[in-house]
């Protein structure tokens, strides 16, 4: 069922050649691809990638035994997803995987629980892609910006739940302990990503809270009305919470109003406001960064969300990191693991 990349020189090859401009300073990152055996599975005819599963094995092992009483045995399993951004594929997000994991395992000595990380190529991306154009914005000549991008994020919400659903499945973890009879696989999930993925990471929070036990968004939105009806009006944050405006307000012209339609804000702004006032931000423990100077997506559009965080948590870390625009950097990356070790 899964398909292992087995030479170091085929892992170099497709990673050498993946990190571009979103994250171009990962090229200089002291990773080894070598380091965590890679896997390819399909999962609804997608591919999904998944890392470092072999330690399960041996850590499975230590359960496998009979009991004479019939108390369910309960196995933890840690898993990382990784989600990446606009006109990139997984590529990007396994170099990440890679870095962050092995930072992981340093920063924590002995791990006790393996912990197994995973990507895939999100809607109309990568091996997926089918209308190029239509991850374009309007300045680029998409009319269907707004459309094409909230569609994929919505699409994606849906397919990381179905990926994490089939997981433990494709892995077969139930091989592994043969002799157990009442047992139970309680995974942790940690859910990162930048861009687009940081956007979808709020909207699968909000349709799945229980799936997900720690969020590490980079330069991503919690509120995609305002990024986007800003971006269509060409004006910087207003500070305005566009999802708490009627259509009316916003004074489209009749050009703007095709782009954005009525019905459709009003579908958007739903879902941003749920995310605003439903979010568990008690239960689920967040690390998020921003480049101050970032053009594409401001972190203005998440200072709301991130002080809210910090309220209901008092762990919440927001990192923003000054001069730098869209870009993930390698000390959001250290920064992050640096925080993460500490809960999980």
């Amino acid at each position: 069922m899964l398909r292992n990349f087995s030479t170091i020189e085929e892992i170099r090859t497709r990673i050498g050649k993946s990190i571009l401009k979103p994250i171009a300073s990962m090229k200089k990152a002291p990773f080894d691809p070598a380091r965590f055996d890679h896997n390819e599975t399909f999962i609804s005819g997608i591919p999904v990638h998944i890392y470092n599963t072999a330690p399960l094995k041996d850590y499975l092992s230590q359960f496998d035994f009979k009991k004479e009483t019939s108390h369910l045995t309960k196995i933890p399993i840690k898993v990382l997803y990784l989600i990446h951004g606009r006109y990139r594929n997984y590529t990007d997000t396994e170099s990440m995987g890679y870095y962050m994991t092995d930072k992981y395992y340093k920063l924590k000595g002995d791990v006790d629980i393996p912990l197994v990380f995973v990507t895939f190529d999100v809607s109309n991306h990568g091996s997926r892609l089918l209308n190029k154009s239509a991850n374009n914005d309007w300045a680029e000549g998409n009319k269907n910006h707004a459309l094409d991008m909230v569609s994929i994020i919505d699409d994606s919400v849906l397919k990381l739940k179905l990926i994490m659903d089939y997981l433990p499945f494709y892995l077969n973890l139930d091989s592994f302990v043969p002799k157990l009879t009442d047992y139970k696989f309680e995974f942790s999930n940690v859910v990162s990503g930048y861009s687009l993925g940081g956007h979808i990471i709020h909207r699968f929070v909000d349709k799945y809270p229980d799936s997900v036990d720690v969020i590490i968004p980079f330069i991503g939105s919690s509120d995609i009305s305002s990024l986007m009806i800003d971006r269509l009006l060409k004006v910087s944050p207003t500070g305005s919470k566009r999802y708490l405006q009627d259509y009316d307000e916003l004074k489209f012209t009749d050009e703007q109003k095709l782009l954005y339609p009525k019905s459709f804000h009003e579908y958007v702004s739903s879902i941003d406001q749920s995310v605003s006032e439903n979010f568990p931000f008690g239960r689920i423990k967040m690390f998020a960064a921003y480049g101050s100077a970032d053009p594409i997506v401001p972190p203005a559009y998440s200072k709301l969300f991130c002080s809210l965080h910090k309220i209901g948590d008092p762990d919440t870390e927001v990192f923003y990191q000054e001069g730098v625009g869209h870009d993930v950097t390698l000390e959001m990356l250290d920064k992050s693991v640096e925080w993460l070790v500490k809960f999980y």
